[in-house]
C-alpha cells in the first residue's frame, strides 16, 4: 500500500513540473523562457537582403530631377546651363540640365561626354528646327521601324550633318524611350575615325515633356588607321563607298569591342528617370 502511495505521488509530482517555471541563479526553466530561446534575427535575412538591393539600386548621381547611373568613368556630375540665343533662332538652346562624365576612357576632338536634359516645351517654343526633330523622334519610338530612315533625330543642333549611322536600337528607361546610334558628323564627307566618331542617345519622357540627349565619345581599334587619314587625290570620288564600307565594319563589331563597350552606355541610358 505504501508503495502505491509512493508511485502515486511520483506520477502527481512529474505531472505538476512541466507547469512549474524553476528558477537556477538568473536562468529560468518552463513557460517563462519560450519567446526568450527564439533565435535572434540574422543580417543576412530577408530584410537585409532588401537593404542591399536598395542601397545597390541608388544612382550615381542625383541632380534636379535627373538619376543617373554609369559604370564608365570616374564620376558624374550635374549643372545647369543658362539659355544661349546663339544670335539666331536655329542654333539656339534654352536652359537645361547636363550631365558630365568625369574620367571618361577616351578623348574626342569634337565632342564631350554629356547628357543633355531639355525641357521640351521651352525648345519647341524657343527653336522651331528642334521641334521638328522632337517630332521625328516622337513618331520614331511610336513606330519603331527596323530600318528607318537616316539621318536619325539628333539633337541639340550641330553646324554639320551626319556621314551615318550604325547599330540602330531602341532602348527604354524608366520614364521613357529612346533610340540610340552611332554617327559621325561632318561638313563634308570624311571617313569614321576615333577623334570624330560618338555614340547617341535620343530619348523622351513618356509624357512627352522632356527631351535626353546622350553625346558620348566612341573608339573602335578597326578605324585606327583612319585616325590620321590623309586623303588621296579622288578621295571624294570614292568617299561614299569608303564610308559604306565602314558602316559594314561598325555593323558588324560586337558591343565589347568598342570603348566604351555599347553594353555599358546603354546600361546608362536605361538607368536613367526624370522626376520633375
Amino acid at each position: 500500500m505504501r508503495n502505491k502511495r509512493y508511485l502515486l505521488t511520483i506520477i502527481i509530482f512529474l505531472l505538476v513540473i512541466p507547469a512549474c517555471s524553476i528558477s537556477f541563479g538568473n536562468t529560468e526553466f518552463g513557460e517563462a523562457d519560450t519567446h526568450e530561446s527564439l533565435p535572434a534575427e540574422s543580417d543576412s535575412g530577408p530584410d537585409a537582403q532588401v537593404e542591399e538591393e536598395s542601397m545597390q539600386d541608388e544612382p550615381d548621381v542625383s541632380y534636379n530631377g535627373i538619376n543617373l547611373s554609369s559604370e564608365i568613368g570616374d564620376s558624374l556630375n550635374g549643372s545647369t546651363v543658362p539659355g544661349d540665343p546663339a544670335g539666331e533662332p536655329f542654333w539656339s538652346m534654352p536652359e537645361h540640365d547636363e550631365i558630365a562624365i568625369r574620367g571618361y576612357p577616351i578623348g574626342n576632338d569634337y565632342h564631350e561626354p554629356v547628357v543633355y536634359v531639355f525641357s521640351a516645351e521651352n525648345y519647341r517654343t524657343q527653336n522651331e528646327a528642334a521641334a521638328s526633330v522632337m517630332d521625328e523622334l516622337a513618331g520614331l519610338l511610336a513606330s519603331r521601324p527596323a530600318d528607318p530612315a537616316v539621318p536619325l533625330p539628333l539633337l541639340p543642333i550641330f553646324n554639320a550633318g551626319q556621314m551615318g549611322t550604325a547599330k540602330m536600337k531602341f532602348i527604354d528607361f524608366n520614364n521613357g524611350s529612346g533610340v540610340r546610334y552611332i554617327t559621325q558628323l561632318g561638313q563634308a564627307l570624311w571617313p569614321f575615325n576615333n577623334s570624330g566618331m560618338f555614340y547617341t542617345f535620343q530619348g523622351m519622357t513618356t509624357d512627352g515633356r522632356f527631351f535626353v540627349s546622350m553625346i558620348m565619345p566612341l573608339s573602335l581599334p578597326a578605324l585606327a588607321q583612319y585616325d590620321d587619314f590623309q586623303p588621296e587625290d579622288d578621295f571624294y570620288e570614292t568617299a561614299e563607298q569608303l564610308i559604306d564600307n565602314q558602316i559594314v565594319i561598325l555593323e558588324n563589331a560586337s558591343e565589347d569591342q568598342f570603348t566604351p563597350t555599347l553594353n555599358d552606355l546603354d546600361a546608362m541610358a536605361g538607368s536613367l528617370s526624370i522626376e520633375k
